[in-house]
């Protein structure tokens, strides 16, 4: 199936075109392999028609190749430059792409083609996928889950996934559409993306007939389709049936799953389906069903039947009550998502899932039900979600779930339900909440400490008085590892963990510490503690709803500035919602030199920013006092919306695009910006001036204004 969009790329000049592949290929220090090879790769460049995409993918094929000349000759002289089955001319680098993939790869490649174009596709999908479909095998007892994330970070290396700049870590990547043709081309008739109708004319217009096309994968992309067509009930080797953009499904046929028993994948999310068919026992080849955002209320009990399923995602599903008793008879089950779900807890016997990988959304119950000591037996588990730990009845039960002795967990995420009395987290206070369960809280925090392999932990609706030791102690703790932390709405804690002393962190977010006045040394480091280097690897920082926050400082001993390291890699930083924070401190000025992105909405009182060397992109939003903005030498990128006060903008003559709020009028544009004096121009390499609903671009009658 091809692609139906027409893209008008910009083609790039044969010099650009081999600087993109040196950049891609070649280090600092191998300047003499880059000359030696220089006239082949030029070739090469030519091949690629000066197309952005070619040049990446070809790109990461010479990646993987050794620095010879006769390495990069075998891919100059590939047939794949010509092979003449492909629709369109520029498709040959990208098959070549594909042929130098080993096979376990090609099959992998084939699975993101299956997504809707332009559908942001998550990394645990792409994981699932592959493994239901049985396109990851493992012989040396490597678990599948590595394999299969190995295969997706090795697209990822050779540009065959696209990652969304959203997602610091590539979890979320898209196909490009030429990509995906290519996959779709290779597949042939096994697989069908598209509207049911088209779908449908594809089949019964096939110059075979119908018997003898074995349809293995379908995915169904239709906004208006209400019912499952009678054409895919007659697919019986079918083996992935999904459905995207697919709103107003609510009910599948009786005998659909009688008729699908071939069955490895089923994706229903985001219809409105409300019953399952008792008959969905009948698909025992089933390994992966996702019913996710679904109106869904209740789960047949013959799900029992499903033993070789391993995936099934409930995420979100509003109506769910309860999961049927069948569901701890699942003993091949590898990932368990009932996040967001409004379960009253588990099935007893959930620890009996020896093979659980992940459980997301688990419902702590000190009362009935499962409770936490069942998850002392699920030794394999590298991602838990827990909901609810208010339910806990005491620190003795919080300890029997011995997170600390899981050798594989990486992902943990601790849940306390906000109380009803707060509606968002500026009014959750100490007098919410009764000081018996502050401190048995923070009892029950204190034993789900977890273990040294920890990657990523995030706490929300903490609301002990302390952070529990085991975070207060990080440099020698549980936490050494860390490189993910989010800290949300952790209302009644008056001091942020010393996590300046976190060797691999390299992502921070802290929420809703509405107690917190002052960010101090005491953020960086314990008492009586000397480091040379403080946040080595943090890249992004953000504070949201910090509505006391006042100070922020962390100044070093005079003597130490000299030798000490603090934020040296810290690209973003975000601050959002902190309304009574003065002042950025004075060190990040001098020590955050990789600083980049600069994000301030709703700071007022905050009235200057100023003298950040490094810094490339500046927005602005509703900081009611701000008056002045100078000594930004590098600045490209500024946004100013709702800084009325705003008057100097100064020493930022490197802008070349600023972004404003929708204005009537030219007249009314800001007076930092049209300036007075014609002899000196504000914004002198100012390309776009960008509006809601209109551009402005150099060239134009009003551009003087803007001077």
């Amino acid at each position: 199936m091809g692609a139906r969009q027409i893209h008008r790329v910009e083609k790039l000049s044969q010099e650009d075109g081999w600087s993109l592949i040196c950049r891609m290929v070649f280090k600092e220090c191998e300047e003499g392999d880059k000359h030696v090879l220089s006239d082949v790769g030029m070739r090469i460049v030519e091949k690629c028609d000066g197309l952005p995409l070619a040049l990446r993918t070809v790109g990461g094929v010479l990646r993987t190749k050794e620095k010879r000349h006769s390495e990069w000759d075998k891919v100059l002289s590939s047939p794949a430059w010509s092979f003449t089955k492909l629709p369109k001319e520029e498709m040959g680098p990208l098959y070549l792409s594909y042929l130098d993939l080993p096979p376990l790869l090609k099959q992998c490649f084939t699975c993101p083609s299956l997504f809707p174009e332009g559908y942001l596709i998550p990394q645990d999908l792409f994981v699932s996928c592959c493994i239901a479909e049985g396109f990851v095998t493992s012989e040396d007892n490597t678990p599948l889950e590595d394999v299969a994330e190995g295969c997706w970070k090795e697209l990822v290396q050779r540009n065959l996934l696209q990652p969304d700049p959203a997602y610091y870590d590539q979890s979320v990547c898209r196909m490009h559409d030429l990509l995906r043709s290519l996959a779709q081309l290779i597949t042939g008739d096994e697989c069908f993306v598209g509207d049911a109708q088209a779908i449908e004319n594809k089949i019964t217009s096939s110059s075979s007939s119908l018997a003898s096309i074995k349809l293995r994968r379908l995915s169904i992309v239709d906004e208006k389709l209400e019912t499952i067509p009678d054409f895919i009930m007659e697919q019986t080797s079918l083996r992935n049936l999904s459905f995207f953009h697919t709103p107003l499904i609510c009910d599948l046929p009786e005998n659909l799953f009688k008729k699908l028993r071939s069955l490895r994948v089923l994706n229903l999310r985001e219809t409105a389906i409300n019953n399952l068919p008792t008959f969905l026992g009948d698909l025992v080849h089933l390994r992966s069903l996702d019913l996710s955002d679904t109106n869904i209320r209740e789960i047949p009990e013959s799900i029992r039947n499903l033993r070789n399923l391993q995936f099934l995602a409930l995420e979100n599903c509003k109506y769910l009550h309860n999961l049927p008793r069948g569901v701890v008879g699942l003993i091949n089950l590898r990932i368990l998502d009932v996040t967001g779900a409004p379960l009253e807890g588990l099935p007893v016997g959930i620890g009996r899932l020896k093979q659980l990988r992940s459980l997301w959304g688990f419902v702590a119950n000190g009362y009935e039900g499962c409770t936490l000591e069942e998850l002392k037996s699920l030794s394999q588990l590298r991602f838990i979600s827990m909901v609810k730990l208010e339910r806990v009845s005491d620190k003795d039960e919080a300890g029997a779930a011995a997170l600390k002795a899981k050798p594989h967990l990486t992902v943990l995420f601790l849940h306390c339900t906000l109380p009803s009395s707060s509606s968002n987290v500026q009014q959750s206070r100490a007098n919410d909440y009764e000081e018996e369960d502050i401190k048995r809280i923070g009892e029950v925090f204190e034993e789900l400490c977890p273990p040294p392999c920890l990657e990523q932990l995030t706490i929300n609706g903490y609301f002990g008085r302390e952070f529990p030791s085991w975070m207060m102690t990080p440099s020698s703790s549980s936490l050494r590892n860390l490189r993910w932390m989010d800290l949300k709405n952790c209302a009644i804690c008056q001091q942020l963990p010393p996590l300046g002393m976190l060797p691999q962190l390299d992502y921070l977010w802290i929420e809703g510490a509405s107690e917190v006045t002052s960010i101090g040394p005491e953020f960086l480091l314990l008492a009586d503690s000397c480091f040379s280097s403080y946040f080595p690897k943090l890249e992004a920082l953000g504070f949201k709803n910090m509505t006391n926050w006042e100070e922020w400082w962390w100044r070093l001993e005079e003597e130490d500035n000299q030798t000490t390291s603090l934020l040296p890699s810290l690209k973003a930083l975000k601050i959002d919602g902190c309304p009574k924070l003065r002042s950025l401190p004075e060190s990040l000025l001098c020590h955050a030199t990789a600083l980049k992105e600069l994000y301030i909405d709703g700071a007022h009182s905050l009235r200057e920013i100023q003298n950040h060397p490094s810094l490339t992109e500046l927005i602005l939003i509703s900081n009611s006092r701000l008056e002045r903005v100078s000594n930004f030498p590098r600045l490209k990128h500024l946004g100013v919306y709702d800084c009325e006060e705003l008057k100097f903008v100064e020493g930022v003559d490197a802008v070349e695009h600023i972004q404003l709020p929708d204005r009537e009028a030219e007249k009314s544009l800001p007076e930092w910006l049209v300036g007075a004096d014609e002899e000196q121009p504000r914004f002198s390499l100012l390309h776009k001036l960008t509006l809601k609903n209109k551009i402005y671009r150099r060239g134009l009658p009003d551009w003087p204004l803007i001077f």
